[in-house]
């Protein structure tokens, strides 16, 4: 995580929300707490773009079809466990997540 988004979080404060698994890709989904002035710095050359945006924003973007292609089959079979998770997350509820 830390590589790719410049956000250091202990795994033991990871929750998972779920697996998607092709062929030719595997993501694992998780929830993590960060401060709310925590910097993304991604990754340039494997990130290419990267928001903090809401839960409501990232099913906006799915829906209009502006995530690349491969994104939007692995978000989608895992939107209702985020929603879920995001939802039951500790310490209240979550506000803002990345987009990656």
């Amino acid at each position: 995580m830390r590589e790719e988004t410049g956000l250091g979080v202990d795994p033991c404060t990871l929750t998972l929300v779920g697996r998607f698994v092709k062929t030719s890709a595997l993501l694992d989904l998780y929830v993590a707490r960060v401060t709310s002035d925590a910097e993304l710095t991604s990754q340039q050359s494997e990130v290419l773009a990267a928001d903090w945006v809401t839960p409501e924003e990232v099913d906006r973007r799915l829906d209009a079809g502006v995530m690349a292609d491969s994104w939007n089959a692995r978000l989608n079979s895992l939107r209702p466990s985020t929603t879920r998770a995001l939802t039951i997350a500790p310490e209240g509820s979550v506000t803002e997540i990345a987009s990656i």
